[in-house]
């Protein structure tokens, strides 16, 4: 179900019905936490926050982003260290307002390749 949310709030993003795809991603959020799913609860949550800054919702992202790293330090999973640097710029990029929805894009897609290329060093984008 949480897959099928995916799709329907991807869907609402591309029509520009953002407070209704915010509301599916939260769902969609909450069901990966509650099943534990905190890889995919994580990027759900980038999904969320790149839709939070087009608005210019700064401080809901810096929240985000400050309680994914305190989970990720609680957790020490493989990979946390580097998935903790791109977080913590996002969330340092959000406390001063510079942080852009491209930026969420470019950490997210740099937390998606860690799996395969563990060893990849984080760069953040000029802002």
């Amino acid at each position: 179900a949480a897959r099928v949310r995916e799709t329907i709030a991807a869907l609402l993003v591309g029509q520009g019905r953002l407070d209704d795809a915010l509301a599916e991603y939260r769902r969609q959020k909450a069901a990966f936490e509650r099943y534990g799913m905190q890889d995919d609860a994580l990027s759900t949550g980038l999904q969320i926050a790149e839709i939070l800054l087009s608005k210019g919702e700064y401080g809901e992202v810096e929240g985000f982003c400050r309680a994914a790293i305190d989970h990720h330090r609680r957790q020490g999973a493989k990979n946390s260290r580097r998935v903790l640097t791109a977080l913590a710029f996002l969330a340092e990029a959000s406390a001063q307002r510079r942080a852009t929805p491209a930026a969420v894009k470019h950490v997210a897609a740099y937390i998606r390749r860690l799996p395969k290329e563990p060893e990849l060093l984080f760069l953040p984008l000029p802002l």
